[in-house]
């Protein structure tokens, strides 16, 4: 794997500290560009439950304030709308 958004760090940690793994499920063709689908306990694109009550969250994806903006945006959707992994570490920070 040569890279993750945000919510897969998380999923990356809990799997390092519960000694369990990613699965590939293969590779899909998109508008924009060629992505590969990894999965971990089943999720590829948001948090899977057991990561959600072991990090003590509320949702599988996390909604943050944002200065720029009037209201809360997910995580995800700053991930793929151009915010930087630091930005986004920042504001999980403050807000998580």
């Amino acid at each position: 794997m040569s890279g993750y958004c945000c919510l897969g760090v998380l999923c990356d940690i809990y799997a390092e500290e519960h000694n369990t793994e990613w699965k590939f499920r293969g590779n899909e063709e998109t508008n924009l560009q060629p992505m590969d689908y990894w999965y971990y306990e089943g999720e590829s694109e948001f948090l899977p439950k057991s990561v959600v009550d072991w990090a003590e969250l509320e949702t599988n994806n996390p909604y943050l304030l944002v200065d720029d903006e009037e209201e809360s945006l997910c995580v995800s959707h700053l991930n793929d709308t151009g915010y930087t992994f630091s930005q986004i570490a920042d504001l999980i920070q403050a807000q998580l």
